[in-house]
């Protein structure tokens, strides 16, 4: 059995700027990934900005989810019940990912200072990249041979 190892941080970024980032970029569109933008200035803005349109859903469906329990659509209940269910399940997925970003574009702000290289200190980057690595080996763009990886266009 062929079993390739695990790829370092290291090696996946090598293989990002090599020319996998702009082949995996261009296949999944403009605005597909966070992690996708080489410019960390970019990254922390979409993270900001996508962070707070998520908390700001979250109240906005938190204020109508109550405003539908207190107003005279409580005396149909039964048949609004699921309406409020998923106006609920929607606030916390998108409080979930509000505070997944935020947290992220804090922890990336705080610790990019102190490492030089902006990739290593950003969780989603490193997801990203390590994603993008293993889209390159299904389509054959990247190897694993003589103990390096290497990324060769078609």
């Amino acid at each position: 059995m062929n079993q390739k190892p695990n790829i370092s941080d290291r090696a996946a970024i090598k293989l990002w700027y090599q020319g996998l980032g702009e082949a995996y970029h261009l296949s999944r569109g403009q605005l597909s990934s966070l992690g996708c933008q080489n410019d960390l200035a970019h990254r922390l803005q979409f993270y900001l900005i996508v962070g707070a349109v998520n908390a700001g859903l979250g109240i906005g469906g938190s204020f109508l989810a109550f405003e539908l329990l207190n107003s005279e659509v409580s005396e149909r209940w039964p048949e609004l019940s699921w309406l409020v269910v998923v106006i609920f399940i929607a606030v916390i997925i998108a409080f979930y990912k509000a505070y997944i970003l935020l947290t992220n574009w804090r922890f990336v702000s705080l610790n990019h200072n102190n490492d030089s290289n902006s990739d290593l200190c950003d969780p989603v980057r490193m997801n990203t990249l390590k994603k993008a690595v293993n889209w390159g080996v299904k389509k054959r763009l990247v190897q694993f041979k003589d103990g390096t990886w290497s990324y060769s266009p078609k």
